[in-house]
């Protein structure tokens, strides 16, 4: 006999007993105010795994036709659209605030926490877990009169009317149905699945669940199991908001990035660890992911690397010719190589230049030339000859030229491939320079505001600065000629703070 006393901890329970009109369904989907949110939505695609989006669209929207066609044949019941009250996801990223176990991890769930009550305070419900493409890609722009039904043959017959009339509605919009046809599409059901009892963890092992008839790998399995994280909303930030990238760079990187298993985001991913890190998970694992989605001390993606691996992809992007197609390597070195050449502090064994980039669609053509010259440079391969047969010699890579260097991801093949960078494009600085694509800057060290106040007591417009203003850092270093614009490190004046601050670039006078 069945214990109906016991429970166990955590485990999600779903009300599978409710059916919805598309009517409903459509109602739900659609913002009753331009500036809220409908009442069913997505967090940025988390809870909703990305079951090839891009299938919907493909062949004038052939998917979302098949699915209206078999929604009108009686299929309506066949799957569950799976919803989570955002009530449930709240109380659950509560109790993991409370749960976590260090203030990085804390402030991590809390971020995420703070954006989904945003999303509850701007009209959001329920959360989709799964049927998010036939609802957002189908149900919705039908009703909105964007994709009409197909050319399948589609008959609607009335039987109230003798002899029965037939209405064709192949290929016909939602609003040049008959009313009685409106009515009728209006009023069928589909199954829901409404979560009752669960914390984020049960509901995405439900949606993978659901899924099991589809091939899963495991970094999709983790994202999905860290959907609720910042660092999968960083993730999303470079990839669902720029369509630009996804235009021109995603859809290139080759088969290891594939869209439809989570590559776009898998590649964002490693690019922000290694900026943050200068280590590159290992594609084939993802145990260098996992503490960053876990947002413990020491793996979080400051802000800043989001906005320069943003800048840095559109920079690529802008110069991408529609049929010219660069795999993932090409990127990931160009994001590498900016990266360092904005950070030079930070690779101590590499001679980088000082360098601002003026001219970035130029400086990414001369990185893309650069990158051609360096794989078939005089020296990186070398014989070795067959005892009997010419035809039959070995040709091997010299380690530490280029075509060795991209062979593997490890700290030191990496740094040689930063420095042949480095030093191929410094033997091209004059025409860098005389072509304007760049701006040299000084790297020699500045003097400190008290050295400038002990040589001048007086602010860069002759007016006398005390000390107790100096102590006080009430003055800043101000550059004569801007820093960006080549400006010396040893040509300086006093400034007022908020006088250097509003001068920018604008060179003191």
């Amino acid at each position: 006999m069945n214990n109906m006393s016991l429970i166990i901890e955590d485990a999600s329970k779903w009300n599978t007993n409710i059916v919805m009109s598309l009517d409903l369904l459509n109602k739900m989907c659609t913002p009753a105010q331009e500036s809220m949110n409908s009442e069913v939505g997505l967090r940025d695609g988390t809870l909703n795994r990305k079951v090839q989006e891009q299938e919907w669209e493909l062949n004038d929207c052939q998917r979302v036709k098949e699915y209206l066609h078999s929604l009108m044949k009686g299929n309506a019941d066949v799957d569950f659209f799976m919803f989570v009250p955002i009530e449930l996801v709240i109380i659950s990223l509560e109790t993991k605030v409370r749960d976590a176990s260090t203030p990085a991890e804390k402030k991590n769930i809390q971020s995420v926490l703070t954006k989904v009550k945003e999303d509850q305070d701007n009209g959001t419900i329920f959360y989709t877990v799964d049927g998010q493409n036939r609802l957002f890609k189908a149900i919705v722009p039908f009703f909105k009169n964007e994709i009409p039904f197909g050319v399948e043959k589609l008959i609607a017959i009335d039987t109230a009317t003798t002899p029965n009339t037939r209405i064709s509605l192949s290929g016909k919009k939602f609003k040049n149905v008959p009313k009685l046809v409106q009515e009728f599409i209006k009023e069928i059901v589909v199954p829901v699945a409404m979560a009752e009892k669960g914390d984020i963890d049960t509901f995405t092992d439900a949606l993978i669940a659901k899924n099991t008839n589809v091939s899963w790998n495991d970094w999709q399995k983790l994202r999905t199991q860290n959907c609720f994280t910042e660092h999968n909303r960083k993730i999303l930030e470079i990839f669902e908001k720029d369509g630009l990238l996804a235009d021109k760079i995603f859809q290139n990187l080759g088969s290891n990035y594939k869209f439809e298993k989570d590559g776009y985001e898998k590649f964002i991913s490693e690019m922000l660890i290694w900026m943050d890190s200068k280590i590159q998970p290992k594609k084939d694992s993802n145990i260098g992911h996992i503490k960053y989605f876990q947002g413990i001390d020491g793996f979080i993606i400051s802000e800043k690397n989001v906005q320069l691996l943003t800048k840095y992809l559109r920079e690529f992007a802008k110069i991408v010719a529609a049929k010219k197609k660069y795999n993932s390597m090409m990127v990931r070195n160009y994001v590498m190589f900016r990266y360092a050449l904005d950070h030079p502090k930070e690779f101590k064994n590499i001679d980088l230049p000082y360098w601002k980039i003026n001219k970035a669609t130029e400086f990414v053509a001369q990185f893309i030339l650069a990158d051609a010259y360096l794989k078939k440079e005089s020296g990186a391969y070398y014989t070795i000859p067959h005892p009997t047969d010419p035809k039959k010699s070995k040709k091997e890579k010299v380690p530490y030229y280029m075509p060795w260097a991209l062979t593997e991801y490890s700290s030191s093949y990496i740094e040689t491939r930063l420095r042949k960078f480095s030093e191929y494009l410094q033997s091209k600085k004059e025409q860098l320079i005389t072509e304007e694509v760049i701006v040299v800057l000084d790297s020699s060290k500045m003097p400190s505001i008290e050295d400038l106040y002990l040589e001048n007591p007086h602010d860069y417009k002759g007016r006398k600065v005390t000390g107790t203003e100096i102590v006080k850092k009430k003055y800043h270093r101000g550059h004569v000629k801007p820093k960006s614009k080549s400006g010396s490190n040893t040509d300086l004046e006093i400034q007022l703070d908020e006088s250097n601050f509003s001068y920018g670039d604008t060179p003191l006078n």
